[in-house]
This record gives C-alpha cells, structure tokens and sequence, in this order.
C-alpha cells in the first residue's frame, strides 16, 4: 500500500514542480510534511534522485558557470548530480599524464563542462578525443532487447556533425571521430589515458570500446558509464559486468543510473 500511494505521489510531484527552484523544494518539503513523512529534501532531480544528504555542489561558482556554459552553447540541460560526477571525475583525472576521451557525444554538453571546469590551459598537453556516429546508434549491433527501445529515439541522435564542427573549432587540442564503434576506435593514436566517458547506448560497442581502451588506461584513471545502473538498460550492465570478470576491474553503481570505474 506505501509502494503504491509513494508512486502516486511521486508522479504527482515531477508533474507539477521544477526541483531546481529553491522556492519550489521548499514546497516540497511541505508536502512531504503534510503527508507525515519525517523527511527533509535537499535535492531532486527529476525524481530520479532526491536526498536529505548535503547538495552544496550544485551551488558552487564554477560548477554553475560549466553547465550554464555548456547548456547555452548546446540549448539542452542535463541532471545535475550526473554532471557533478562527471566534472569531479574529469578534474580528478586531468592531474594524470593521460589524455581525455568521450565516447557518445550527441551536442558535446558534457564535453563542453568539462572544458569549462577544469580549465583550458590543463589541456595544452593533452588530447581530448570526441567519438560519435552523429547519426545515431548502430542499429544492426543492438541486441534484440535494445532494438526496442532504440529505434524509436534514435533520430534524436542525428545530425549534430555541423554543430560539433563549428562549436569545437577552436580547440587545438580536440579530435572529432566520426563513425560507429568499434570500427573508429583504431582512429584513437593515445597511448595513455585519463579519462573516459562512454554513453554509446548500447552494450556491444561499449563493451569493445572499453575491452579496446582498457590496457592503455593509467593507473588511477577513470572511467564513466553513462548507462550502467540506469532503469531499462540492463543489457548495458549485465555485459559491462561480464567485462569486469574478464579483465579484473569492479564497477560503482550511481544512483543517477551511472557506473565509475577507477583504474
């Protein structure tokens, strides 16, 4: 009966209210009170995450300038607490003698962040490379249970190829690889790496992505999957997991639905 009434009032909740308004998780709270539940929000994420735990990040000043960087470039947002782990995970690898890699880059908000986050002066010995078909995935290397759900949003991935061109111009530093995985991956001349984020949306080209990438990753480098503890992308996890048995690594499950490794 909890689950159920829980569910309701969820839904009800995401409905009506925009959770990045401090006036409006105030509202929240209330509800929350008026309902009985001896529960104080601090943040909410699309109703995907919300927590009574410390948010203080989302109000820091270069954390704001790099996602109100990135949306203003790109004209989309993404969760917060997904960008928080990606920048931490970014500037943290940026100390490494390695270069950065971003696998499943639609409009390059994520890239973009990072960019803007830890500066790009870190980047001067350094490549960034940016990996994506720029249209859409690879439909004939899904697996039967991806094809469901991805032929019927893949158009959203497509036709973004201009836009990354011109946005990324101007960054010496940036390597634009066009095409689908895994046939690109011989494309990536680094022989040492930092940092991955890896969001192709679908488990076979991940997986040979990170089988592809794993040898030349420092020690202490990070890997992010976008995917891995996400609702409906089981198949994502079940074949990163199998990975993980094979080349002797564990994955952190998020609770925004991503996975970290730390090499």
């Amino acid at each position: 009966m909890y689950s159920i009434f829980f569910k309701i009032f969820s839904r009800f909740v995401r409905y009506f209210y925009n959770f990045n308004n401090k006036e409006q998780l105030e509202n929240l709270n209330k509800l929350f009170y008026m309902g009985g539940f001896s529960f104080h929000a601090t943040f909410v994420d699309d109703f995907n995450l919300i927590t009574r735990m410390n948010s203080e990040f989302k109000e820091n000043h270069r954390f704001i300038q790099a996602t109100s960087f990135a949306q203003k470039l790109t004209n989309q947002e993404r969760p917060l607490w997904i960008s928080h782990v990606i920048l931490w995970a970014a500037e943290t690898s940026i100390r490494l003698n390695g270069d950065f890699i971003e696998l499943g880059v639609e409009k390059g908000f994520h890239s973009l962040s990072i960019i803007n986050y830890v500066g790009v002066e870190k980047f001067s010995n350094k490549k960034f490379y940016l990996l994506d078909s720029w249209e859409g995935v690879d439909i004939e290397n899904l697996l039967p249970e991806e094809k469901i759900m991805d032929d019927k949003w893949n158009v959203q991935f497509q036709g973004n190829f201009p836009f990354i061109e011109s946005t990324f111009g101007d960054f010496d530093f940036i390597k634009l690889i066009k095409g689908f995985v895994p046939d690109t991956l011989k494309l990536i001349d680094s022989e040492s790496i930092a940092f991955v984020h890896l969001d192709l949306n679908s488990a076979n080209p991940e997986v040979d992505a990170l089988r592809y990438l794993w040898s030349k990753i420092k020690t202490g480098g990070i890997v992010i999957l976008d995917d891995y503890n996400a609702f409906s992308r089981e198949p994502q996890k079940h074949a990163i997991d199998k990975l993980a048995d094979e080349l002797s690594f564990s994955v952190l499950s998020l609770p925004k639905g991503q996975g970290m490794i730390i090499k």
